[in-house]
């Protein structure tokens, strides 16, 4: 009779060998970390993330993914919103300013139509 190997579990794994473990994120910098200073630029020129990662990938050799673009202009528009706070708009000098462009605006109509009757 010949050998019978010992039956194995539904899972594949032994009873007795050791649960297998998740991979330990890297806590290393973000790939993004080296164009930092392109990053943002871009962003205070008005670019959005994913217009960022196109260029970072056609022009300048990057081989990150857009996810980890995303994340790190996230965390870059975080630490730059809460730096400084937006300053109140004063509403009173807005209404005033215009109210005073109405009324130049008939001002001049009023001349062009005294003009041209002229």
């Amino acid at each position: 009779m010949g050998r019978r190997s010992p039956a194995k579990p539904a899972n594949g794994v032994a009873p007795d060998s050791e649960p297998p473990v998740a991979p330990a994120r890297s806590s290393s910098a973000s790939r993004c970390e080296p164009f930092l200073e392109f990053i943002d630029l871009s962003l205070s020129k008005g670019r959005n993330a994913k217009g960022i990662w196109q260029n970072l990938v056609d022009n300048h050799g990057f081989t990150g993914g857009y996810s980890s673009v995303k994340r790190f202009v996230r965390r870059l528009r975080g630490s730059a919103n809460t730096a400084e706070p937006m300053a109140p708009i004063d509403l009173l000098s807005c209404l005033v300013s215009d109210e005073l462009t109405r009324r130049a605006d008939r001002l001049l109509q009023r001349r062009r139509k005294q003009a041209r009757s002229t």
